[in-house]
């Protein structure tokens, strides 16, 4: 945990340098101190030991015959990049693939904050992306959705400028390594309604969710069928029975945050504010799935990358200083206690809390 923390504040600060005007090439530095980190990463994850032996298993095959193959799970594109890197760098090829992927990462994580972060914000983009765990630290573990959202992140502005072709090529790869990218599609749709969320629409949406979480078996023979025909690739996440889900504190805090920003963005006048009001609604009709499946979760990984630009475009149109400050110091205080309460899990807790790099693997050595 204090390996992760050090790489953190080196990126907030040099991204705050920049912000400041206080040293130009700031964010550069940034994401070199983000690509460093995920470049470097071994056995750092839940998930990080399952990608491995799938590569060594994928690459020990003299002919391969995909019919034969189990790849549940593993989407094509994943499996190329697999074959390709083990091709060209044998057992290693993995350690390369995924310092490749977080160049491919970093550098559209540079372009995205460049484009559509206020430069006196730099600073607050990146500490909500290295400190949120659900858009770095978890993306650690799942690769393959990591390089979908990744390509998500290029394609939005394609979405916010709506154009359909660029977009839809662009989710369709992205989609080749995760499916449940798919739903990626719903978000131009409803984009092009030219929808502006108002404040009796925030009400409603509340009333909505406040009746879900209510009566959540309800809600569960609902939307069963739905989740087991539309959201399939993660059928094989759904459990029989249906436990009630319970939501503590922290987030009944995400919610407010949520909602306190999607209120602002009602008010805002610029065309913008419509699609980061769109992702935010979608965001939070995400979680009543979730009671079906807890597993569509995940699709929320697709949008929060989109709220670091989204935040400190809210907190531009807090016209009083005093909120203005409030709602900065609330956002940085909750992501950091989430942050903690992340490494204190102990499903997730235990396989991040020491970060090592590849260069103690045993393949190095082979």
């Amino acid at each position: 945990m204090i390996t992760v923390i050090i790489f953190n504040t080196i990126a907030v600060f040099f991204a705050w340098l920049e912000s400041s005007g206080v040293f130009k090439h700031g964010l550069k530095v940034s994401i070199i101190s983000i690509f460093t980190f995920l470049a470097l990463r071994f056995d750092y994850g839940n998930d990080y030991p399952g990608y491995l032996n799938f590569y060594l298993e994928i690459n020990s095959y003299k002919n391969i015959d995909l019919k034969d193959i189990n790849i549940k799970g593993f989407e094509y594109g994943w499996l190329f990049l697999n074959l390709l890197f083990g091709k060209l760098f044998g057992k290693v090829g993995f350690f390369v693939l995924t310092a490749a992927l977080a160049a491919f990462t970093s550098i559209t994580l540079y372009k995205f904050i460049k484009r559509y972060v206020p430069s006196q914000f730099y600073w607050l983009a990146v500490f909500y992306y290295v400190f949120n765990y659900e858009t770095m630290l978890i993306l650690c573990s799942a690769m393959r959705q990591a390089v979908a959202i990744t390509f998500f992140i290029l394609a939005f502005d394609y979405l916010a400028n709506k154009k359909l072709a660029k977009y839809l090529v662009l989710i369709l790869i992205a989609s080749m390594f995760h499916s449940s990218a798919i739903f990626l599609l719903l978000l131009y749709m409803i984009n092009i309604l030219n929808i502006r969320v108002n404040k009796i629409q925030i009400v409603l949406l509340l009333v909505v969710f406040a009746s879900a979480m209510t009566y959540q078996q309800f809600v569960k023979l609902q939307l069963f069928e739905f989740t087991s025909v539309v959201l399939n690739f993660y059928s094989i996440y759904e459990k029989g029975e249906f436990g009630e889900i319970s939501f503590g504190l922290g987030f009944a805090i995400n919610l407010i945050i949520l909602l306190t920003t999607l209120y602002i963005l009602s008010t805002s006048k610029s065309n913008r504010s419509k699609l980061y009001s769109i992702i935010i609604v979608t965001s939070i009709l995400i979680i009543p799935l979730s009671i079906v499946n807890p597993m569509t979760t995940r699709l929320n990984y697709f949008l929060l990358p989109i709220m670091m630009t989204i935040y400190p475009n809210t907190i531009i149109a807090i016209k009083n200083k005093l909120v203005k400050l409030i709602f900065i110091w609330v956002l940085v205080l909750f992501t950091i206690y989430s942050f903690i309460n992340f490494h204190n899990s102990p499903i997730h807790g235990p396989y991040y809390k020491v970060y090592k790099t590849w260069f103690v693997s045993s393949l190095l050595n082979e």
